[in-house]
């Protein structure tokens, strides 16, 4: 951009040097908003833009525990811009499994796919880059909807990322959220075995089943410790459709109940239990400043400006510890 700054609807941001950022469909930036918080904008040139993209960010904005929040949206003469949550972190990679526990990483991916699913949304572009770990917290978040689409109006044409794409999407058929099952599938692959399951999408496309063989092989050969999740791994990479479990049937393998994850969602004492586990002393100087930081995402990403005071002392209470004001 030629400007330090940029408006958007009639707030100023100004840009950082940071490219966080960039593809096809347009540049990702690192900003300050008029309060000095960081934020991601989004330019992507008009003719490139993709409403949905708006769209589905939007569904979530009052609900983005595990997806990027939307905050703000302009369409200019030549450029839109959308900007959204700034994490400071790293993309999704196999360092984290062993950061964050292959069963806590495994139960949010599938908690991403049952909220895209229940909003009948296939993001279609799901891969360790578009998914986001927050540093600190090591909270993980999908972003990148430039792909995605919705039931009732799906794509024309195959899309996303070699190696990650399921089999039905390169055929050009109808599509359901079990592409997106496919995909994480293809993520986890990635991060528990170092390999991409594919990289010509075209020879894949035309017979994949050597690949599904070499890959079934693969996961077998990975660490024992792993072994009830590359049972469920090889079910999520299945060529067939058909043959690959819904978000909720994973959540029945993983022995998580969906009201389970609902409730996590929503009571802040559970929040706090779900993420305890990932403080960190090299980042916090206390288990009372790592709680702080989780109260401060919980009210940002629910959009509420205070936190119930019986809750508070909940915490308080189950930690021992006195919360700041």
């Amino acid at each position: 951009m030629e400007s330090n700054n940029i408006e958007i609807n009639k707030k100023t941001y100004i840009l950082e040097d940071k490219v966080l950022g960039e593809g096809a469909f347009g540049v990702v930036y690192k900003a300050r908003d008029r309060n000095g918080d960081f934020v991601a904008i989004k330019k992507i040139p008009k003719n490139k833009f993709l409403v949905e993209e708006k769209t589905f960010l939007e569904f979530f904005k009052d609900d983005c525990d595990v997806i990027v929040c939307f905050k703000d949206f302009e369409e200019k003469t030549d450029y839109v811009y959308i900007v959204m949550e700034y994490i400071e972190g790293e993309e999704l990679n196999s360092s984290h499994v062993k950061d964050i526990g292959i069963a806590k990483l495994f139960k949010t991916l599938v908690n991403i796919l049952n909220k895209l699913c229940k909003k009948d949304i296939y993001h279609l572009d799901i891969k360790p880059a578009n998914i986001l770990v927050n540093k600190k917290t090591k909270e993980i978040k999908l972003a990148d909807f430039g792909l995605a689409c919705s039931r009732d109006k799906t794509k024309k044409k195959a899309c996303g990322t070699p190696g990650y794409i399921a089999h039905e999407v390169l055929k050009d058929v109808k599509l359901s959220c079990k592409a997106d099952v496919f995909s994480m599938g293809a993520t986890l692959y990635n991060l528990l075995t170092g390999k991409i399951l594919y990289k010509d999408w075209r020879s894949y496309g035309k017979n994949p089943y050597p690949y599904y063989d070499k890959a079934v092989e693969n996961i077998f050969n990975i660490d024992d410790k792993y072994f009830e999740y590359s049972i469920i791994l090889i079910d999520m990479i299945a060529i067939h459709p058909a043959d690959r479990p819904t978000p909720l049937k994973l959540f029945e393998l993983l022995d998580i109940p969906d009201k389970e994850i609902t409730k996590k969602e929503k009571d802040i004492v559970e929040y706090i239990e779900f993420y305890i586990d990932d403080f960190d002393e090299d980042f916090f100087d206390s288990k009372k400043e790592y709680i702080e930081e989780l109260l401060e995402n919980y009210k940002k990403t629910r959009k509420i400006k205070e936190i119930n005071k019986e809750d508070i002392k909940r915490i308080e209470k189950g930690y021992d510890i006195k919360l700041s004001n």
